[in-house]
């Protein structure tokens, strides 16, 4: 191969890799996904994945949920993680919607004995992936500070 050749075939294939996502977000399906360690009420993460132009991750399908559970994986989630993602019933009890599509959710992985409100009288309206449950869901309340899951769609990260 000649010099040229090979130089064209680099300027070929690198751009499509490295368009994929941006640099400390992992992709999965048509998305890249990135877990924010910091730990942050429900709202302000809401707020901060849309400052990264993307959201809180949301799982339309079983497959997007299994990939969640292998991304948790990946990145070496441990059994005491407690990560936000964009599901809530805060505007209707019981009713649970993605905030950024505002769509119903239609396929759920509660974990055991989940959804509940607990022995709190503070309504738990917010959902996170919970390493105890294996990162099944589980609702809590909307103030408590856990990590948090955003998600960008490919375009987003080019």
């Amino acid at each position: 191969m000649s010099p040229i050749t090979a130089v064209l075939a680099v300027c070929l294939v690198f751009p499509s890799v490295a368009a994929d996502c941006l640099n400390g977000w992992t992709r999965f399906d048509n998305s890249c996904y990135r877990v924010y360690r910091n730990g942050t009420e429900w709202p302000l993460a809401v707020f901060d994945c849309e400052k990264k132009s993307g959201y809180l991750a949301q799982f339309e399908t079983a497959s997007k949920i299994q990939n969640a559970h292998a991304l948790m994986r990946e990145l070496n989630g441990k059994v005491d993680d407690k990560i936000w993602i964009g599901a809530s019933d805060v505007r209707h009890e019981n009713v649970w919607v993605w905030e950024n599509s505002r769509q119903n959710v239609t396929i759920f992985d509660w974990g055991g004995k989940e959804p509940n409100q607990g022995s709190s009288s503070t309504q738990q309206d917010c959902v996170m992936m919970y390493g105890k449950y294996d990162f099944k869901w589980a609702d809590d309340i909307c103030t408590s500070h856990f990590q948090y899951l955003c998600e960008r769609p490919l375009s987003a990260s080019l």
